[in-house]
């Protein structure tokens, strides 16, 4: 492995998860031995193939054998070493996480799920291109401990599954880059002469990665919904629009309550691996994790209603806003709005999104240490992507020109919201 795999801990115990103080209480130390991928070596791996890819048409036969035979020789090493287990201390912090000497920043971390297969249990953590960390466990329930001390359980953070459509009528259109691509390696270097045939092979393997970005879903589970979002568009359902939620197979359906399904499967194979299985099983059950969180939310939300614009311009409502984070309007008073409550109101998965955008605005200020855990964990909590993005500028950007127009696009989205439900009820 790699040295940025992480340094071998000396002592006798094995793995230290520890925990930031500011984030969430820290329990006892535990046993967590790890195993990852080195994404030197996947890159290794894809130079050897892209190498044979190239000079497939310049090489003679004998060599351009051999040269398959020591890459499957290679690949097998390479799934050999990604499955031994090391020891590494695991350390977790407001925003990142330590394996040994990595550092993660958990905004990287696309996925973290509890798995299980014939080695026994494990959390898996995705970072971006597919890296894997598999922390081992001995049960379910310590691997819900785990999630839970890193902040990357249902309640404290979002978590993004990639899956395929299970029905799609475009899967015809998304295999002709395939014919192209097979015109120009074949046909081309036929006709026209094998300096054709490492520009076919590499439009095949363009082909084929296109096809599969085009294919491919990221379904994102958060306390406020599921945010399913593919090449071309973008959809966020609210847990409260969703009647039911199945899972069999590789397959996982969505039940709307307007009689909409919404079916997604973890593979594309006519015969799914166990695997395969398996994360379809655990994309079920984060998305019911994250519905009994959203239902066991609870907050006064009439009493943040006085926070809408009410004719204000949009920089006499931002000063608004500021002043009743402060205590400082008079309205604000009469409304008997506090600080805990604008806090409940942006902790509510089921609030609308201009109330907890305008609730974070009024914290945003003068934030204390538990508050600003507070609001980080509600943030990383949110599937949809606007309100998630609007909340960071609210926290992480004051000039008034962001806040503003990110109060203005909610308030335009509220409106837009509301506006079928006032014409269905007129009808």
């Amino acid at each position: 492995m790699t040295a940025d795999d992480g340094g071998v801990v000396t002592n006798d115990e094995d793995v230290t998860l520890a925990t930031d103080t500011q984030t969430r209480a820290t329990t006892a130390p535990r046993v967590v031995p790890v195993r990852f991928d080195s994404p030197a070596l996947r890159l290794v791996s894809l130079a050897i193939w892209g190498g044979m890819m190239l000079g497939i048409g310049h090489l003679p036969t004998a060599a351009w054998l051999i040269g398959w035979v020591a890459f499957f020789g290679w690949a097998s090493l390479l799934g050999r070493l990604a499955k031994r287990i090391k020891k590494r201390e695991l350390v977790a912090t407001a925003d990142t996480i330590r394996v040994g000497k990595t550092v993660v920043p958990k905004k990287q971390i696309q996925t973290a799920t509890p798995m299980r297969d014939g080695g026994g249990h494990y959390v898996r953590l995705v970072r971006s291109l597919g890296r894997r960390i598999d922390i081992m466990v001995s049960s379910e329930k310590e691997a819900a401990d785990v999630l839970h001390q890193l902040g990357l359980d249902a309640e404290s953070s979002a978590c993004s599954f990639p899956v395929h459509p299970a029905k799609s009528s475009k899967r015809l259109l998304a295999l002709l880059p395939f014919g192209v691509a097979a015109f120009f390696w074949m046909g081309g270097s036929t006709m026209v002469g094998s300096s054709y045939f490492p520009l076919g092979a590499f439009l095949l393997a363009i082909a084929f990665a296109a096809r599969q970005r085009a294919m491919r879903i990221s379904l994102v589970v958060g306390t406020d919904g599921v945010q399913a979002t593919s090449l071309m568009k973008s959809a966020f359902y609210k847990h409260s629009a969703i009647s039911r939620v199945e899972a069999f197979g590789a397959e996982v359906s969505i039940h709307l309550r307007g009689g909409e399904v919404l079916g997604y499967k973890v593979t594309q194979q006519k015969k799914p691996k166990a695997d395969d299985i398996e994360l379809a099983r655990r994309i079920w059950e984060r998305i019911m994790a994250a519905r009994h969180a959203a239902e066991s939310a609870t907050t006064d939300l009439a009493s943040t209603t006085s926070l809408g614009r009410g004719g204000r311009s949009p920089r006499e409502w931002l000063e608004f806003l500021r002043r009743v984070g402060d205590g400082a309007e008079a309205s604000f008073r009469k409304a008997s709005v506090s600080r805990d409550a604008l806090l409940r109101t942006l902790e509510n998965p089921a609030a609308r999104s201009l109330d907890r955008l305008t609730a974070m605005v009024s914290l945003a200020k003068n934030l204390g240490t538990e508050e600003a855990v507070r609001v980080r964990v509600a943030i990383d909590a949110c599937a949809e992507k606007k309100l998630a993005t609007r909340l960071r500028v609210a926290l992480e950007d004051p000039s008034a020109d962001a806040l503003e127009h990110a109060l203005l696009e909610a308030e335009a989205d509220a409106e837009r919201e509301t506006a079928p439900a006032l014409t269905k009820s007129a009808l």
